[in-house]
């Protein structure tokens, strides 16, 4: 797998080693929504949404990456399974309450 060079890392390193102001954590936020909005329109969702995997250019732009847990959506929209998926720590509540039964989710998993 071959991606473009991301020289600011990823956002966990951008917030340890400086201060975000109010505007560009707007902005960040504002290009996540964005990303996520793509993807979902496409039928995907991603499942493991994290600073992590958001990663910056040298424009200061960020762009959401690591997409091994990401699964297409059923025609109705949503995705049918009975393990949790992602990381412990970002996993969404939908999903850990539904742990070893079928559950039924939809783009909030990504949110």
């Amino acid at each position: 797998m071959v991606m473009e060079f991301m020289p600011g890392g990823d956002v966990v390193n951008l917030m340890s080693n400086y201060e975000i102001s109010e505007e560009w954590a707007r902005f960040y936020v504002a290009e996540l929504v964005l990303a996520l909005d793509a993807i979902h329109s496409m039928g995907y969702i991603h499942r493991d949404v994290k600073p992590d995997n958001m990663l910056v250019s040298s424009t200061g732009h960020i762009k959401l990456t690591d997409f091994g847990t990401c699964v297409k959506m059923d025609t109705d929209g949503f995705i049918r399974c009975t393990s949790a998926v992602g990381t412990p720590d970002y996993i969404s509540p939908e999903m850990l309450q539904k742990m070893g039964i079928e559950g039924v989710y939809g783009r909030e998993l990504d949110w």
